[in-house]
């Protein structure tokens, strides 16, 4: 029994953990320190027409991480613009549980030489299976205003749940992640 309670709570902490991806580059040539403001700017291929809620909850965490840099969000002539571009694809996982078990009595399998053999008392089965897993990917770009030339690039992806507090929490723990070394050191 404790066999299975613990093969149950290592698949379970497996297939618990998140796939999260967060990949950022930035332009030596920029250098940080001169940038006071942004705005943020829609783009065309954002979360806003397919999930609203999700779209807000992205806008949202991009202003707030650039705040906590120490920028200011402006209307008018910022220093920087920041947008991010969404999509969610989706791929098929091929995934093989197993488990062993003991049982209470002994058990018996045959084979063509002797007949019956007697056994250890457990059990080992697993099943293998095709699973469609939906991954989410958020690149945001962040371009310097005057020259139009992006400054700041970071790739988020990560699988997609289908619990909507699970996704708020993906989306806030991988913009986070992004902007943990925002602004980068300037190469001026």
């Amino acid at each position: 029994m404790l066999r299975v309670v613990g093969v149950v709570l290592i698949l379970g902490l497996i297939t618990g953990c998140s796939s999260l991806s967060v990949v950022t580059d930035y332009s030596e040539e920029a250098d940080f320190s001169k940038f006071k403001t942004f705005q943020y700017k829609e783009s065309d291929m954002s979360l806003a027409d397919n999930s609203p809620l999700a779209h807000r909850r992205v806008v949202n965490a991009i202003r707030d991480e650039m705040i906590v840099a120490g920028l200011a969000e402006v209307e008018v002539q910022p220093d920087l613009y920041v947008t991010y571009y969404g999509e969610v694809n989706e791929r098929i996982v091929i995934m093989t549980t197993g488990m062993e078990y003991a049982t209470p009595n002994n058990w018996y399998r045959t084979t063509s030489a002797s007949g019956r053999v007697r056994g250890a008392g457990s059990l080992h089965q697993s099943r293998t299976e095709e699973v469609t897993v939906r991954e989410g990917t958020l690149m945001i770009d962040i371009w310097q205003a005057e020259k139009k030339e992006l400054v700041w690039r970071a790739e988020i992806s990560d699988t997609i749940s289908s619990t909507p507090d699970r996704n708020t929490e993906n989306i806030q723990n991988g913009i986070s992640r992004a902007f943990e070394n925002f602004p980068p050191a300037s190469g001026n």
